[in-house]
């Protein structure tokens, strides 16, 4: 590592985001070659300003902290922080390989990301030091102290900023997915494999009522795109021929193999001895031979509605999916091992491990060659 950090970096025409003064602005780095310390001092002179490590809960304990004022001891030298420098420097080193191969389009990405991912680091570390520091609270006060403590949920926008900035480069998995799915027992269903820690990599799950709210969706991927996020889109076909979520695809909004529209609807789209055993997880006891001769014939009614009418009584289809839920956690290993060609078998992998089955066979070399 060390032989490929040493090569210099020419840069030429790239400039950096700098909130230095009373805006931000954007600097030119002047054109020429650069080691990575040089690009470290750089950069960090434009992004990480002066502190008073005293005003931080974890000064005496910081390996990084400044040495106390000499004519206060109760006070410290202004110094960057060290922190902040450390995963700046790290983040470079780590990256060198990367940035050497780099053309301009993706330095001046890489450059942007960096400066919204240390503006993070430093805001957070500020801000912890602050939360442990008991005296600065009390000096606040309880109703200013709250606010405080609240504030840090405003970084994310940095996140945010950065992840779009990293999702050009596929050397990084900086983005992470956003689940759309048509009603509320898929979200349920999500949600409580996300409970189980099943699933660990999903920004969010929301649902976006039916096919109606087709025009706001468009409008609400792009914006999370821009954020970052690599949407995953989930639809019924209901007994329909038509597939509503193709002109997500073609127009660019949603990747190939992003886009789930399941052939009948959600819970008919289950295995149907995983369907079985959840409906006996939730306290719903129906014949499983029943059960696979239903699942296995063409139907117009959704398949709980035909389980509600041959039990004479209502399905409380939440707890159904949090059910569903619970058996494919715990059933893992036989349903991959058997069920690889159902589609929700397919969904819940892309979202569990960030790629669709086929590929993800492809490279445990499972695949026909």
């Amino acid at each position: 590592m060390s032989e490929v950090t040493d090569k210099p970096i020419v840069l030429s025409g790239l400039t950096i985001l700098d909130d230095g003064g009373t805006h931000r602005k954007r600097t030119l780095i002047p054109d020429g070659s650069y080691n990575l310390h040089d690009l470290e001092r750089f950069l960090a002179d434009h992004w990480v300003f002066y502190f008073e490590c005293h005003k931080c809960g974890r000064w005496h304990n910081c390996k990084f902290g400044a040495k106390p004022h000499p004519a206060n001891p109760n006070r410290s030298d202004d110094i960057q922080c060290g922190v902040v420098v450390e995963v700046l420097r790290n983040f470079l080193w780590v990256s060198w390989e990367k940035l050497l191969t780099y053309d301009a389009e993706e330095r001046q990405h890489f450059l942007d990301g960096l400066f919204y991912y240390v503006r993070f680091i430093s805001d957070a570390e500020i801000s912890i030091g602050g939360y442990t520091d008991r005296d600065q609270l009390e000096w606040w006060g309880p109703e200013f102290a709250r606010r405080i403590f609240a504030i840090i949920a405003r970084l994310r926008v940095d996140l945010d900023q950065f992840a779009a900035e990293f999702a050009t480069l596929e050397d990084f998995a900086a983005g992470s997915l956003w689940v759309l799915v048509e009603g509320k027992s898929e979200k349920e269903f999500l949600k409580r494999l996300v409970e189980l820690r099943f699933i660990l990599h999903i920004g969010g799950v929301e649902s976006y009522g039916g096919k109606g709210n087709a025009k706001l969706n468009k409008l609400y991927i792009t914006s999370l795109r821009r954020r970052g996020y690599t949407v995953v889109l989930q639809g019924d076909r209901h007994g329909g021929k038509r597939d509503r979520l193709a002109p997500f695809v073609s127009a660019r909004l949603v990747e190939p193999g992003m886009a789930f529209l399941f052939s009948t609807d959600f819970e008919g789209s289950f295995p149907p001895r995983v369907l079985c055993a959840g409906l006996l997880h939730a306290g719903y006891r129906v014949d499983a031979r029943w059960l696979y001769g239903v699942m296995s014939r063409p139907q117009s009614t959704p398949v709980v509605g035909i389980i509600e009418d041959k039990l004479k009584q209502p399905i409380d289809k939440v707890k159904l999916a949090r059910s569903l839920a619970e058996v494919i956690s715990s059933w893992q290993a036989d349903i991959y091992r058997h069920c690889l060609d159902n589609e929700i078998v397919q969904w819940v992998y892309l979202l569990r491990f960030g790629r669709p089955l086929a590929k993800g066979l492809e490279d445990q070399g499972l695949t026909e060659r």
